[in-house]
């Protein structure tokens, strides 16, 4: 079909307006994100097998232990609110702004 997807653990933040969310079960979370990460190493191809180390790290962050690859938001990425906040991730517990483009050059 030509589509891509991509994966990521539940988490909270301000910007989901959501400080509920809960994995209740983690080793069926982890057992459908192994056999996710499988499947990626069966293919022949090498960007899959980088996807397939980054969803294996998503299963040490459900389990509460530090990812595989680190954060390297604001450095290598941002994001922008609608209404010209510039933070670097949207993912954060508290809105961490760095600047607004409409008050700033």
């Amino acid at each position: 079909m030509g589509m891509e997807f991509a994966t990521a653990s539940l988490h909270n933040s301000f910007y989901f307006v959501e400080a509920k969310n809960i994995i209740h079960d983690r080793p069926m979370v982890a057992k459908n994100f192994e056999n996710l990460v499988n499947e990626l190493l069966r293919s022949n191809s090498p960007k899959k097998w980088f996807r397939a180390y980054f969803n294996h790290g998503l299963i040490n962050y459900i389990y509460g232990q530090k990812r595989l690859l680190p954060c390297d938001m604001s450095f290598d990425t941002f994001f922008i609110d609608p209404y010209g906040d510039v933070m670097p991730c949207n993912g954060t517990k508290d809105k961490e702004v760095m600047g607004n483009l409409n008050n700033q050059t």
